[in-house]
């Protein structure tokens, strides 16, 4: 994150021992590509996530279907659209990768509300003795 920062960006790409893209240096990572939403396999060294496995089992999102997969540095560049997850932060969308700028997409508001959907209905019940 250090160095992400020192180069003016506010995360950082982790590649695997062979070259694949991993993560972020906060959370999990989702591209756009080829007509699918895919995120980096578990054997390419991701942590498996919170949100990540909710949009996962969802197994389609905005009418594309969800897979994990390698994805390359060079896939993920030619992406139409690219998202973090994490718990805290749910989903982020990426706006620049590598100092090219991309566009915040639909895909990234749709997982967001799924998640925000999910989240309501896990905590319902709580949420209504909170009165909120």
């Amino acid at each position: 994150m250090a160095e992400a920062r020192r180069a003016g960006a506010d995360d950082g790409l982790f590649l695997n021992t062979r070259g694949a893209v991993a993560s972020t240096t906060m959370a999990n990572i989702f591209a756009v590509i080829d007509g699918e939403i895919a995120t980096p396999a578990i054997e390419d060294g991701v942590l498996a996530g919170t949100i990540r496995a909710l949009l996962l089992d969802r197994g389609a999102i905005a009418g594309l279907p969800v897979r994990a997969r390698t994805i390359e540095p060079a896939t993920l560049r030619g992406a139409s659209e690219v998202f973090m997850t994490n718990s805290v932060r749910l989903v982020c969308p990426v706006t620049a990768l590598d100092g090219t700028q991309l566009a915040a997409g639909p895909v990234a508001r749709v997982a967001l509300a799924a998640v925000v959907a999910s989240i309501a209905t896990e905590c319902g019940d709580a949420l209504d003795r909170l009165g909120a």
